[in-house]
């Protein structure tokens, strides 16, 4: 005799229903979420929302609460409807974020000034281009930017142009502004030639001045020789007056003496006669210092 043990019936399985909560905006969920027990429920269960539902939902308020329909369709079952709570939750304000604080190169204005290069078409520093560097903060520093230099030395002296340079602030923050260069460029080969001119007119200057001094040592000499040979002559004429003076007094003395000779008698009046010759070449020498010494001072 065969005995079967028949299969036990499985026991039906009832949807349990669980609350759901809509989006800030009213918009409900996939139905499936409405289901607590859905893995319990055969294979191919079908969850939707029933009629109204989503229009329901989406008129309640931030906070509010109601019912809606699901339809739960079970495999060999007939559609079956259970009513779910929707509640739209309050509206959560949405954080402001908080604005980062501004940059020093955001806070800050940069004012340019325009710049000269120097003599030799060399940049200047590039903070001398930022007309308020005092006002910003301390420690902005201005660096010229790549290739400044030699975008200047590619410029015709007197030519102006901006050349890029950036304001590197304390906290680390850049701008990149443009500054006014004016290319200022001076010709030195033409001051040496100026300095070497000058130099040639002062060594014709002093070549004349030696010149003049010269001519005037030589009329200072000449006038000396001049001198000189007038002293000279003047002393000789004076030296050979005095011979002649000397001479003539002596002649006539001796004529005199002569004369004497003949009519004195020759008696005692030989001393006489030799104190008179005496006087008599005295008076003429005396004579003859008297006549120098005017012609000297003539």
């Amino acid at each position: 005799m065969t005995v079967t043990r028949p299969k036990p019936t499985p026991t039906p399985v009832d949807p349990e229903t669980q609350g759901v909560n809509t989006d800030n905006d009213g918009n409900l969920p996939d139905a499936k979420e409405a289901i607590k027990n859905l893995p319990d429920l055969p294979k191919d269960t079908k969850v939707d929302w029933g009629e109204g539902a989503k229009d329901k939902a989406k008129g309640l308020k931030p906070g509010e609460s109601t019912t809606v329909p699901v339809v739960v369709t079970i495999p060999g079952k007939g559609p079956q409807t259970v009513q779910v709570t929707v509640t739209r939750p309050k509206s959560t304000p949405t954080p402001t974020p908080t604005p980062a604080p501004k940059s020093d190169a955001d806070t800050y204005g940069v004012e340019t000034q325009p710049v000269k290069t120097d003599d030799h078409g060399k940049l200047p520093a590039a903070d001398e281009g930022i007309k308020n560097l005092k006002d910003l903060p301390s420690g902005t520093h201005t660096k010229w930017g790549k290739g400044a230099q030699e975008t200047v030395d590619q410029m015709k002296p007197g030519e102006t142009k901006g050349i890029p340079a950036t304001v590197e602030f304390p906290d680390g923050s850049k701008k990149d502004i443009t500054i006014s260069v004016t290319k200022v460029v001076v010709n030195h080969d033409s001051g040496n030639d100026s300095g070497n001119n000058s130099d040639d007119n002062n060594s014709k200057s002093d070549n004349n001045n030696n010149s003049a001094t010269d001519n005037n040592s030589n009329n200072s000499n000449s006038n000396a020789n001049a001198n000189k040979a007038n002293t000279t002559n003047n002393s000789k004429s004076q030296t050979s007056g005095n011979r002649n003076l000397n001479n003539n007094s002596s002649r006539h003395a001796n004529k005199f003496d002569q004369v004497n000779a003949d009519k004195l008698p020759q008696t005692g009046e030989k001393n006489e006669e030799s104190v008179l010759s005496v006087l008599g070449m005295a008076l003429l020498g005396l004579a003859g210092v008297a006549l120098l010494k005017k012609k000297k001072e003539d």
